[in-house]
């Protein structure tokens, strides 16, 4: 894939380096064993084998998308360190929905969290269980696209926002972005046109702006 622009502003993105989640596990050092010499090693090796599969359980468990139908907080998914906060909101959020599945307004709450997080194959799975019961929310469906795009399922994203600009052809947001991620792809062709779209439906709005100024720049 070619280089990604960022969505807010279409200038490039380096890529982040994958930052991965370790647990401190529980071991008697070198030096500490010489002072136990009373306790069998054997004691030490099942202990390391018991917090190995602690971890590997843990790591697991969070690393592959959840078939309930609530979404469980993603651990390992991540780019960055989440805020605290923001994953007690998250946690929160998913308790709310658990106890009623179709409280639309909790589920996109989750799934934009889940998205400015960078939880983006969670975020995907929550906005499909918004757009199940809101299926003509444009900005949802945009926005789960986006989300696609950033696990490098681009074919994906573009399905997805063309049917949005098939439904409403005036949704600048959509266009824009359509024009981003060809761009983003090396679509030259297909970027220009939906970049031209963008601006002719509003030149003065910052999505019209940016859309210009991309096309400037190629």
């Amino acid at each position: 894939m070619s280089e990604k622009i960022c969505f807010g502003c279409g200038s490039p993105l380096d890529a982040a380096p994958a930052v991965t989640e370790t647990k401190k596990e529980s071991s008697v050092s070198k030096t500490q064993a010489k002072k136990k010499k009373k306790i069998p090693q054997t004691n030490y090796v099942i202990g390391i084998f018991i917090a190995l599969a602690i971890v590997i359980i843990a790591v697991e468990y969070f690393r592959s998308p959840s078939g309930d139908t609530h979404v469980h907080t993603p651990a390992t998914q991540q780019s960055q360190p989440t805020d605290p906060s923001v994953v007690t909101e998250i946690t929160n959020l998913e308790a709310k929905i658990k106890s009623d599945p179709k409280d639309s307004d909790a589920l996109l709450r989750l799934a934009n969290m889940l998205h400015d997080a960078k939880f983006y194959p969670r975020a995907i799975e929550t906005y499909k269980q918004f757009l199940a019961l809101k299926p003509n929310d444009a900005d949802a469906r945009v926005d789960m696209a986006i989300c696609y795009f950033e696990t490098d399922d681009a074919p994906r994203a573009v399905r997805e926002i063309e049917s949005v600009v098939k439904q409403y052809p005036k949704h600048q947001m959509a266009v824009f972005n359509l024009g981003v991620i060809h761009l983003s792809s090396g679509n030259m062709d297909e970027a220009k046109k939906w970049l031209k779209k963008a601006v002719e439906i509003d030149s003065l709005s910052p999505a019209g702006q940016r859309a210009r100024d991309l096309l400037h720049q190629h």
